[in-house]
């Protein structure tokens, strides 16, 4: 009897839920509000909850090793489905509900095989685009975690691999509550089942060192799984916090020795320096406050160095004391011919740092390094390498750090003066009319296409810093005019995809003012706009993104607060505007959040001019 009601519920029981029928709600009831309780629940819901604390409490369930099995048997049902995400939070809402209503008889009985069904649902199973869906999910299984986990049955690497499944973006950020109840419970654990604070850190070390030497005996062309340094992240940030009498710097010394003499130990690979860069990184990127993005929190650390975050004090220290080198070492290895289409996803790691490094020191002591950097990077694009897909990856590579180059000198004007008129002229002379070198065999880089978008992306970032800082008109010995540098980003606009739109964008929003006297280029370039942020409009990747750059260009400031002398133009013109504004106010009935975008805009520029409100 207690078999056929087991495979009832774990197997027919489940199926019968991945209904998401069964769980429609009004429009009213907010999706973040429909998971905080039980008394927003739909009735099955509820139900189900009441099912689960009976079954916790039933006798046939009393027994350790049984009620393991159910729970075994349970997400291999659930594993065995193809689940939509709202049926799928209510089931494990109602699951952990013998929790809240009995904490404290709750057994740790999830032992290896349940915590490898566990990274399985979280990494392979969860699969929405919805965040608040997906972290709800990660939420209420990092609860059911912290109660019924065996760490006696189960390895400390083990329990790091299946806490690293959880995002931080989503779930288990440092300083939230579930951090702070985890790290809680990470230290009982570790004292109870893994030797204490001794073998943790003997752990810490050991993972460190073996992640740096990846490379030291392997093919230089080899890549490496970038899930592990984030794994290991993960790691040191809970073990930090769990024992706040170990040192990270210490912990992190290999790494502080490997950054500070790079560049005088030439036998180090180059892809183990990468690795040590790309571990910084990401320490300092997840060790920042969850209420902060990454800008607002860099801001914070140059200004007030947040005394009491001896973690984050930890991170920036190393950056501090080793930034000489990691911009000299960015800036060989870059430009080096030795740098191959698999080191292309490491120039966001090398951006990251980069923006990193100029937000912790004073621009001054910045200054030679940036300009070395921005140099070396137009000096290499513009010489002929050895073969075809050396120079392709070459022009990628100088080109993105360039970009991102601009983006830490823009609003600097002591990094910008020494550079801005060298990059002024390379953008106009070379980059503006520079297209991705295709090598004859372009099937060799894998996934050519990637390679262009973010090849425009940053071309594009360059040409809209240098757009933004030097006027065109004050340039017009080398550069185009604003015209055609227009219908270059309209004929880009609609070539390009996902996040290569924006430096277009933001380009055509610093052009606009200048093609107002021609109006029937200026509604060709709306309707372009227009047309780009419809066909992104189910894209989720980058929608917002995309809109936050449309906005600007479609209700310019401009168009709202000048005056057009033709008649028939500006009639046309508050035609159009009213269009677009009834449109954005359909789709704000929905698309939540669509709407505001607009109407911050529009009040960012009502506010100085009230009068505007009335036309």
């Amino acid at each position: 009897m207690l078999h056929g009601g087991l495979k009832f519920v774990c197997c027919d029981l489940i199926h019968a839920l991945n209904e998401p029928s069964l769980y429609a709600r009004s429009e009213e009831c907010a999706t973040v509000a429909g998971i905080r309780g039980a008394e927003v629940l739909p009735s099955i819901a509820k139900k189900l909850a009441l099912f689960f604390v009976a079954c916790d409490s039933s006798v046939h369930l009393q027994s350790f090793e049984t009620k393991r099995k159910f729970h075994q048997a349970l997400f291999g049902g659930i594993l065995q489905e193809n689940w939509s995400t709202p049926p799928l939070v209510y089931l494990l809402q109602a699951f952990s509900a013998p929790i809240d209503a009995s904490p404290t008889r709750v057994q740790p009985i999830w032992n290896q095989a349940i915590v490898v069904q566990l990274k399985d649902l979280l990494t392979s199973a969860l699969r929405t685009q919805h965040v608040f869906l997906r972290g709800a999910v990660e939420c209420i299984l990092l609860k059911a975690t912290s109660y019924y986990l065996d760490t006696k049955a189960v390895s400390i690497q083990q329990l790091f691999l299946l806490l690293s499944c959880f995002k931080s973006t989503e779930s288990l950020h440092r300083g939230t509550h579930l951090w702070k109840h985890l790290v809680g419970n990470l230290r009982h654990w570790v004292d109870e089942s893994y030797g204490g604070q001794q073998q943790v850190e003997k752990l810490c070390r050991s993972s460190i060192s073996s992640l740096l030497n990846t490379f030291r005996d392997e093919d230089p062309k080899t890549s490496y799984d970038r899930s592990d340094v984030h794994r290991l992240s993960k790691m040191l940030l809970l073990v930090a916090d769990a024992f706040e009498e170990l040192d990270l710097g210490l912990l992190l010394q290999p790494v502080r020795e490997m950054l500070s003499t790079a560049c005088v130990r030439a036998y180090l690979p180059a892809k183990s320096i990468d690795l040590a860069l790309e571990l910084l990184s990401c320490l300092y990127s997840e060790a920042q406050s969850p209420c902060k993005t990454g800008q607002e929190a860099s801001d914070e650390i140059t200004k007030a160095f947040v005394p009491g975050d001896v973690v984050l004090l930890s991170i920036a220290s190393i950056f501090q004391h080793t930034y000489s080198n990691i911009v000299a070492m960015i800036s060989g290895r870059v430009t080096s011919e030795e740098f191959l289409v698999t080191d292309v996803p490491i120039l966001g790691v090398y951006a990251s740092c980069l923006h990193v490094i100029c937000n912790l020191l004073p621009a001054g002591t910045l200054q030679p390094h940036v300009e070395l950097l921005v140099n070396s990077c137009i000096r290499c694009s513009t010489v002929q390498c050895t073969s075809d897909e050396v120079s392709c990856v070459l022009q990628l590579s100088c080109t993105a750090m360039l970009a991102s180059a601009c983006g830490v000198i823009r609003n600097d004007p002591e990094l910008l003066k020494p550079v801005a008129r060298t990059l002024e002229k390379f953008v106009w002379q070379h980059l503006y009319d520079a297209e991705l070198y295709k090598p004859s065999d372009s099937k060799r880089l894998g996934e050519w296409g990637k390679l262009v978008s973010q090849y425009i992306e940053s071309k594009w970032t360059c040409i809209s810093f240098v757009v933004k800082q030097s006027p065109v008109a004050s340039a017009a010995h080398f550069s185009p005019l604003p015209t055609c540098i227009m219908d270059r980003c309209v004929d880009h606009l609609a070539a390009a995809s996902g996040m290569a739109l924006i430096p277009i964008l933001n380009t055509m929003q610093s052009l606009l003012p200048s093609i107002m006297a021609t109006p029937e280029k200026l509604f060709e370039v709306l309707a372009c706009v227009w047309h780009s942020l419809l066909e992104r409009w189910h894209d989720h990747t980058c929608f917002w993104s995309v809109l936050r750059a449309c906005v600007p260009v479609i209700f310019h400031r401009c168009l709202l607060t000048e005056d057009i002398v033709d008649t028939d133009a500006k009639t046309v013109l508050e035609k159009t505007l009213r269009t677009y504004a009834d449109n954005f106010l359909e789709s704000g009935n929905t698309r939540t959040g669509v709407l505001n975008v607009i109407v911050q805009h529009c009040f960012n520029i009502w506010k100085e001019n009230p009068r505007l409100v009335l036309k």
